[in-house]
């Protein structure tokens, strides 16, 4: 059975009129039987960890996982559990992604609540440190299935994720979103 060793991760979730990606690069020493366990196991820390903390308009599509082999696609179960409105669609919470050398990388993570948001587009302290442990918990359980967050380097090298780092204000990346036609 082959051994997926790199693999991309992309995270679908779909909001009011608009889907987003959510993705990383990752490195593991586990041996996937199967493009569906390496699917699963990436799933599983994002639907317990991040996805709850959206608000019920947002919900994981699908995850989807690509490797030099091939790619699969396993389907979402998970919605948001957050009552106020979500954040307009073209503004996420920026989490940096911080390596052990090197520059950071980024992910543009929609869905959110915009009562965390204060009028300057800045995220209210206490909304930040909450939203900043449920990715310390998603990357931590991301360690524990033994799946590690890495950075591409332009000469073919990877750089472990140490950290994951929530910004101190919104970010927007409408090339990232995909409008629907309702």
């Amino acid at each position: 059975m082959p051994s997926y060793t790199t693999f991309d991760c992309v995270h679908i979730l779909d909001g009011p009129n608009v889907t987003a990606q959510v993705g990383y690069s990752a490195a593991t020493a586990v041996t996937f039987t199967s493009l569906q366990g390496g699917a699963n196991r990436s799933q599983i820390p994002f639907e317990r960890h991040v996805v709850p903390r959206m608000t019920a308009e947002w919900s994981l599509r699908e995850t989807r996982i690509v490797t030099p082999v091939g790619d699969f696609t396993v389907p979402g179960t998970k919605q948001g559990e957050s009552a106020p409105r979500a954040m307009l669609n073209n503004t996420s919470v920026l989490v940096s992604k911080i390596p052990i050398q090197g520059h950071a990388g980024r992910m543009y993570v929609p869905g959110f609540t915009q009562a965390g948001v204060i009028a300057s587009g800045a995220l209210a302290s206490t909304f930040r440190m909450n939203i900043q442990q449920s990715f310390d918990d998603y990357l931590e359980q991301l360690d524990a299935l033994l799946i590690n967050m890495v950075m591409n380097r332009p000469d073919g090298t990877n750089d472990l994720v140490t950290a994951l780092k929530v910004g101190r204000s919104v970010g927007r990346q409408d090339r990232r979103l995909v409008r629907s036609r309702k």
